[in-house]
């Protein structure tokens, strides 16, 4: 199976850094992912995990997100959320409603 994806980060005036993934996120790609925001959380970010061009989440991606939405010491991101069924399964599965995660 092949899957699509993208990250890329970029500073706001604010100097919060916006995460951007576009594509699938997905057992193949969440660590990836996980990775990248452990990188963030280190320096200590403000961090926006842009999520408006995932196609398609997977149980590893809503574990994920959970986890993300328990924080770490305190640290969590802010959440751009995705369209469509991506959207719905967050809905569904009490992230998308979560205070605190949406940006």
């Amino acid at each position: 199976m092949t899957t699509w994806f993208e990250m890329h980060g970029r500073t706001d005036p604010d100097g919060r850094v916006w995460l951007m993934v576009d594509g699938d996120l997905d057992v193949a790609t969440v660590p990836l992912l996980r990775e990248r925001l452990r990188q963030l959380e280190d320096w200590q970010c403000d961090v926006v995990l842009d999520l408006t061009a995932v196609a398609f989440l997977d149980s590893a991606a809503v574990h994920l997100l959970w986890a993300l939405r328990n924080g770490r010491d305190g640290w969590r991101p802010a959440l751009a959320l995705p369209c469509g069924q991506a959207r719905e399964l967050l809905e569904l599965t009490g992230i998308a409603g979560e205070p605190g995660l949406a940006a």
